[in-house]
This record gives structure tokens, sequence and C-alpha cells, in this order.
């Protein structure tokens, strides 16, 4: 989904094309065992991808928490992680980083966007932000929380939004980075804020 101008400033989709390219070659060149994590509706190649998401199951993902993997240490070549990562605890998020470096092997590949705290912030604030522009921000910002049942009932949710809809944690640039680095990634190979589906984001690729 992109919202257009959710940004008061720079492109209408700032860096949409560079994350997409990234993201594209990431997944165009698997290694032997490589996760989707939180996948969520973004399946990727099958054959070559094992789809993860805890939430959300039938469309080919494997039922699986993410921040609990059984593999053996440095026996993963890629991770992918797209708006996943956010709706972990912030000491849960962190210590799957750490267990995410620990399995995959020597020169294994890290891909992570996470929502752009920093930009969402700023939107929120700004005085000449549109009521769009600000209800759109504080969806990126706590979760989207929707559920395709909900409705209201004598002034009650009949069909709650699951855990996996909520953000529990958040990063801005800095944060993320210094995270990364406490977390074992401190060979960054791209690092850079774009819009991911209209999302003020932050993608970081790693290398072990």
């Amino acid at each position: 989904m992109q919202k257009e101008g959710l940004r008061s400033e720079g492109s209408k989709f700032h860096n949409l094309e560079k994350f997409q390219v990234v993201v594209d070659e990431f997944i165009r060149t698997p290694g032997d065992v490589n996760y989707n994590m939180g996948s969520g509706d973004m399946i990727v190649d099958k054959e070559h991808w094992i789809n993860v998401d805890k939430f959300t199951t039938g469309k080919g993902q494997v039922p699986m928490d993410m921040s609990r993997l059984g593999n053996p240490d440095e026996s993963i070549d890629k991770i992918m992680c797209v708006h996943a990562l956010d709706h972990l605890q912030v000491r849960q998020a962190l210590a799957t980083l750490q267990l995410w470096h620990s399995k995959l092997r020597a020169g294994g590949e890290l891909l992570v966007a996470v929502t752009d705290l920093e930009v969402v912030c700023k939107l929120m604030i700004q005085k000449n932000s549109s009521y769009e522009q600000k209800w759109f921000s504080r969806l990126c910002m706590y979760g989207y929380q929707v559920d395709k049942k909900i409705h209201m009932d004598n002034g009650e949710l009949t069909h709650p939004a699951s855990l996996g809809e909520f953000h529990l944690t958040g990063w801005t640039p800095d944060l993320l980075s210094i995270d990364l680095k406490m977390c074992g990634f401190e060979n960054i190979k791209e690092f850079f804020t774009c819009d991911c589906w209209g999302i003020p984001s932050i993608l970081v690729h790693c290398i072990k």
C-alpha cells in the first residue's frame, strides 16, 4: 500500500526504486538455506526460501516464531525480515538479532527493513501535516491493528486485531545502527532510508 505525499519533503516515494532493487537482488541470489522472517503476505520464491510467519498461515508459510530458530549455528545463508521485527518486544527483538547472527554462516547476509520512527514522529508533530498523514503515521508507529472482520457491536470490537498487528518496538537510523553492531552485525553493506509500501522505513543489508 502506498500513501501519496506521506512525507512533506523530497520525492513522493523516497528511495522506493532503490529499495525494490536491493530487495529483489537479495531474493534472486539465494544460498542453500534462506529464511523470509515474518513474511505475512510477502511470500517469496518457495523453491529457495522458507517463508516464516507466526500469525499468517495457509499461503505456504511455515507457522513458526521467528525468534526461535532451531537451526545449528552458522548454517543459514540469508535472512530477510521486512517490517516484522517491529512486532517483537524490545528485548526480544535484540535477542532475535543476536540469534540470527549466530545462525548465519560466515559471509551470511541479513536484510532488515523497519519503520523509521524519526520521520514518523516529525510527521506527527508538523503543523502542516494533513489529517491523512497524521493518521497513517500513527499506524506506522503502533501497527495497523486491522482485521477484515472488525466491526463494532454496542461499542465493543467483536473481532479484535491479532497480536501480530501491533508494533512493540521501533528504531531511528542511529538507534538501529547501534543495535545491529551490539548484536554482532558490524559489516553493513547498505544502510538507507526509504519508503516501503508508503511507510517511512530504514533498510539495512549486513554481511556476517
